[in-house]
């Protein structure tokens, strides 16, 4: 196994197969520390990216971001560098973020590196993070359904758009509403699952079209400031 000029790699360092450790992903050593924030690359949207703005807030992590025009999120580069979408390991979609030479795509896995490095989320354990995942996973399956509606269906049948919502909110919030009253630490420190509850419930594009009266309470909640 291979060492760096700082130091050994990690015990799961597969140099030739798969870095997995560390230095391999650019995510700082004890002797190389991390000296950029995270930039997030995005449209001018909510979208996939809104969790992970949350999340570096509410952890107090700075980060930089910079906006794409709508036509650029199925581009197969970036528009303001001309560097292909590849190299974040993705075809076209974003939002992407780099820190360092970490380049990497796909929302669910930003949200969850920027809670790994955010201050105030770095006493999470294992199961902590486990259950944060699995809220930002739910986040994912309601997000494009009410993006169908607000892009697609709204268009051509607002009617049938706001049934869909409905049913889409119906199926979900009961769940969500369970585990909302444990999602506070003693601490006051707003969990990730409260912070993904808080974006589904309020700040979706489709939350516009519907709120049902028996949800009404759990949105205007998660809509305060």
């Amino acid at each position: 196994m291979s060492q760096a000029n700082d130091g050994p790699r990690d015990a799961l360092c597969m140099s030739g197969v798969g870095h997995l450790c560390s230095e391999c992903f650019g995510l700082g050593s004890p002797t190389r520390p991390l000296m950029a924030a995270p930039h997030l690359m995005y449209v001018p949207l909510a979208g996939r990216a809104e969790l992970s703005r949350l999340i570096a807030a509410a952890g107090q992590l700075k980060i930089t971001e910079s906006s794409s025009e709508m036509h650029n999120m199925g581009a197969s580069e970036i528009k303001e560098t001309g560097e292909s979408k590849k190299n974040y390991v993705s075809p076209s979609g974003m939002p992407l973020l780099c820190h360092d030479d970490l380049k990497m795509s796909q929302s669910t896995a930003i949200e969850s590196y920027l809670a790994e490095i955010a201050p105030r989320y770095s006493a999470l354990t294992a199961k902590q993070r486990a259950v944060d995942n699995m809220y930002q996973a739910i986040k994912e399956e309601i997000l494009p359904n009410c993006a169908k509606a607000v892009f697609t269906t709204q268009k051509t049948d607002p009617a049938q758009a706001k049934k869909d919502v409905t049913k889409l909110f119906d199926k979900w919030f009961a769940i969500l509403k369970r585990g909302y009253p444990k999602m506070v630490s003693s601490k006051g420190l707003a969990s990730l699952r409260q912070l993904t509850l808080r974006f589904s419930t309020s700040r979706l594009p489709s939350c516009h079209l519907v709120q049902p009266r028996k949800w009404q309470a759990m949105i205007s909640v998660n809509g305060r400031k």
